[in-house]
């Protein structure tokens, strides 16, 4: 159950670290939007770590698709709010 929460907080982690990347990704500063895509590949590989059933494809799929990468993160705050509901 510990773990359930902890795994829900990451997730949660990730969306709002992702949402403040995505807001200095539209900067006008060229080394600020540069270092928010750096940001977000790592934090696209921590979002690959913590949901183990991600697939390669999809992995791939995020790191070139910001929108595609926040919908993955949505549905896996929707999973596991089902999971834990189920439970």
């Amino acid at each position: 159950m510990e773990d359930d929460q902890k795994h829900r907080h990451d997730l949660q982690e990730i969306k709002l670290s992702a949402l403040s990347i995505l807001e200095r990704i539209k900067s006008a500063d060229t080394a600020d939007v540069q270092n928010a895509m750096m940001e977000y590949a790592a934090l696209v590989d921590c979002f690959y770590q913590v949901e183990e059933i991600l697939a390669p494809h999809q992995y791939r799929a995020a790191k070139q698709d910001v929108e595609y990468f926040m919908r993955l993160v949505e549905l896996a705050i929707q999973y596991a709010a089902t999971s834990d509901q189920a439970q």
